[in-house]
């Protein structure tokens, strides 16, 4: 594991900037962060945590006069410890059907499509999609076994992050990779891969990524990140973030007015931000 401590906005608490919740008193704010390796949403870039969503909620941190800490995990771990808690903040997260009453859901950030991914030389089924009896790879902690059709019955095999399927196909332990489309391309960049290499078959399904919270994280703290996020959604900072991390109109159109829907976190509309100044210091565990 790996662990950051963003002090994004550091120079408001220590001028002792009051921050004034809905009930009118302050409150010095502290978010822990759990995450894993997803480019280009939330990944360590030579030690340093990186991506469309980190910059996002270093934003909203140094705007509330609030620390931030995130901790990176094999992501089967990070979405345990998230569910777990304390008051625990955990992004990207798919928000599917078996996760929904497992998280504070609190703002979508991104809506993504699910899709094959497979070697130039491997013949997809007609339609795109994953072909009889190919050996299929997810990372672990997915709920997609459960949440898409087309894995039901079928031979999955679980992988640490995206890095480690790329492996695992290079090795022939499997035929084809199934994940979100940005973070596969993403991480083929990551490691040098030609986009001619492989092929993008079919969409399984599209699910929109959340940042989520374990049940205990209070309607407060929550109100907090969500007012930070309406207020650069205002001012246009979503779009040059977008940009910045070279994402595209995929799935942003259904994300940007709503809120936690079905949780019990404030109903208020959110809105999403970019990179910010911010001292980072990371050290290895």
């Amino acid at each position: 594991m790996s662990r950051a401590v963003f002090l994004c906005g550091l120079w408001l608490v220590l001028a002792s900037q009051i921050l004034f919740l809905s009930e009118g008193r302050a409150e010095e704010t502290s978010w822990r962060v759990i995450s894993g390796q997803l480019p280009p949403f939330s990944y360590e870039d030579k030690g340093r945590p990186t991506g469309f969503m980190v910059d996002l909620i270093c934003e909203a941190a140094r705007r509330s006069g609030a620390t931030l800490k995130i901790e990176y995990y094999p992501w089967a771990r990070a979405v345990a410890m998230g569910e777990a808690g304390p008051e625990t903040l955990i992004f990207p997260l798919a928000r599917t059907p078996y996760r929904e009453g497992r998280f504070s859901w609190i703002l979508p950030l991104y809506a993504q499509r699910y899709v094959v991914l497979a070697p130039r030389a491997t013949k997809l089924a007609a339609d795109g999609g994953i072909p009889p009896h190919a050996r299929i790879g997810v990372i672990r902690g997915t709920t997609l076994i459960k949440d898409i059709p087309a894995l039901a019955g079928k031979r999955v095999l679980g992988g640490r992050d995206y890095l480690n399927l790329f492996r695992m196909l290079d090795e022939n332990m499997i035929d084809v990779i199934v994940g979100p489309a940005s973070i596969v391309q993403a991480s083929m960049k990551q490691i040098d891969r030609a986009a001619g290499d492989y092929r993008i078959g079919a969409t399984l399904g599209r699910f929109e990524l959340w940042l989520a919270a374990s049940r205990d994280l209070s309607a407060q703290q929550a109100a907090v990140l969500e007012e930070a996020v309406r207020a650069m959604q205002r001012d246009g900072t979503y779009e040059r973030l977008l940009r910045r991390h070279e994402l595209d109109d995929d799935a942003r159109s259904d994300t940007q007015l709503r809120s936690g829907g079905g949780s019990r976190l404030s109903p208020r509309s959110p809105g999403l931000p970019p990179p910010s100044p911010s001292a980072v210091t990371a050290s290895p565990e």
